[in-house]
């Protein structure tokens, strides 16, 4: 049996760290930002991919390659709201579980799970490598692509969607490449499915050298960093010189060295981010200088630390995804998933409605109206009326009149403050045609323009 990339990392890593308890491993998070533990412990022991369905929904890979049945790999799906997870796969067809996305309707992958299994069991029907599309109500699956079938590669370790254009909607799978000591030594392949069964070579042998080894492949959806496939070589493991790199592929095949660590670094997983909190950046998880966690990679390749652990606990994978709605990032890596988001401050130190996090104007005088940044504005509303009647008032000599139905009063340039109370709203303000106070309840709506009184009353 071909010897799994999870088995080649962890030797590597063993040779040259000494590990602590893994719950020993602390988050160190820069400023502004909190990390949540939302899943801990059974029925999760080793997490190595993580994917978000739109609804929500939490999809985690729980890979236990075990040598011996029997074996315990998981997927587990996680409801974040109510904390509930289901296991949806104990055990085959999946062994060593590597990478997980959901598919966005495209006619390979329609909305199903699509899991990259690094080493399937070959004591059934699944010689070595797969990758399936997992049904996320039933469990269910289908084999899109067997390795040990292709000339192209083995252990498909990582995959990613062609975002379209001259890369194609086709699914991109990585080999990750097999270790120059073994007998079956092999550079790694990275290849496009262009139908179920049908894979076309993209990146083969000319590309690589068996120094190294595929760990993840990634497309910028921003195209922030440019129009290429991003492929992360962990680098020569053991006992060499060759640092890992990121290489980024055209739609020709050619590659071009992106970033680089040095020797003893370790790349592991490259994603981005689609804005929010988290800007549009390159996040990589990984070990670099020594210390593990989450880096944020520039466009010219400059890495920085984002998130760093206070040891370097013994992982076989992890797992990095960013929130459907861009606020989150979720790290997972031994029984652990975190939920990285920003920090939830309240301090509003000058009262005007936005927290000082976010406050561009901290120091508005009080009573201000205030935009969303907190800087002040010139507000101004238009009231919209539904089933009202507008009534002169007699008693300030004008002659009766009556206006029903619908009606949209012109837009309300306001001055003052509003105060509230559990019955009124009082809004001081100036009305188009020199209208200078609006007073309005829960049923009327009083209206005082050039000293004239009005009265909008609910129908």
């Amino acid at each position: 049996m071909i010897r799994s990339l999870a088995s080649v990392l962890m030797f590597a890593i063993l040779a040259w760290l000494s590990f602590p308890v893994l719950s020993q491993a602390a988050l160190i998070l820069p400023p502004g930002f909190q990390a949540d533990v939302v899943f801990q412990g059974v029925p999760l022991d080793m997490v190595s991919g993580i994917a978000q369905d739109q609804d929500g929904t939490l999809y985690i890979l729980d890979n236990l390659d075990n040598p011996y049945p029997p074996n315990n790999s998981q997927l587990i799906k996680l409801d974040l709201v109510s904390g509930q997870s289901t296991v949806l796969i104990d055990g085959y067809p999946l062994k060593s579980p590597y990478d997980i996305l959901v598919g966005d309707g495209r006619a390979m992958t329609g909305n199903d799970l699509i899991i990259a299994d690094n080493d399937s069991p070959d004591s059934d029907d699944l010689p070595i490598g797969a990758v399936f599309r997992v049904d996320k109500i039933s469990g269910g699956y289908s084999t899109l692509f067997i390795g040990g079938n292709s000339p192209f590669g083995f252990d498909p370790i990582t995959i990613a969607m062609g975002p379209g254009g001259n890369f194609g909607q086709e699914l991109y799978i990585a080999d990750a490449g097999q270790a120059p000591w073994l007998s079956d030594s092999h550079p790694p392949f990275v290849y496009r499915l262009m139908d179920v069964g049908v894979p076309e070579m993209f990146l083969g042998p000319d590309n690589w050298t068996v120094n190294q080894q595929i760990a993840s492949i990634s497309f910028d959806p921003n195209l922030i960093y440019g129009n290429g496939l991003f492929v992360v070589d962990s680098g020569k493991v053991i006992g060499g010189s060759e640092p890992p790199h990121i290489w980024q592929a055209s739609t020709d095949s050619q590659l071009s060295l992106f970033a680089q660590g040095n020797p003893g670094d370790f790349f592991m997983r490259v994603i981005f981010s689609r804005g929010g909190p988290f800007g549009q950046k390159m996040y990589l998880a990984g070990v670099i200088g020594g210390v593990a966690g989450i880096f944020t990679v520039d466009t010219q390749g400059g890495i920085q630390p984002f998130v760093t652990l206070d040891s370097i606990p013994p992982i076989e994978g992890v797992g990095l995804a960013f929130s459907q709605d861009k606020n989150s990032l979720f790290f997972g890596f031994g029984d652990t998933l975190y939920q990285i988001h920003p920090a939830c401050i309240i301090e509003d130190q000058d009262l005007d409605g936005v927290i000082d996090q976010w406050d561009d104007c901290p120091d508005t005088p009080a009573g201000s109206y205030v935009d969303n940044r907190g800087c002040p504005k010139t507000p101004s509303a238009s009231l919209a009326l539904r089933n009202f009647s507008l009534i002169a008032n007699q008693n300030e000599g004008l002659a009766p009149f009556s206006m029903q139905g619908n009606a949209i009063l012109p837009e309300l340039n306001l001055t003052g403050t509003p105060v509230q109370s559990r019955t009124t709203v009082e809004i001081l303000g100036v009305l188009p045609g020199g209208g200078d106070l609006v007073i309005q309840t829960e049923d009327t709506l009083q209206v005082k323009m050039n000293d004239n009184h009005f009265q909008i009353t609910k129908q």
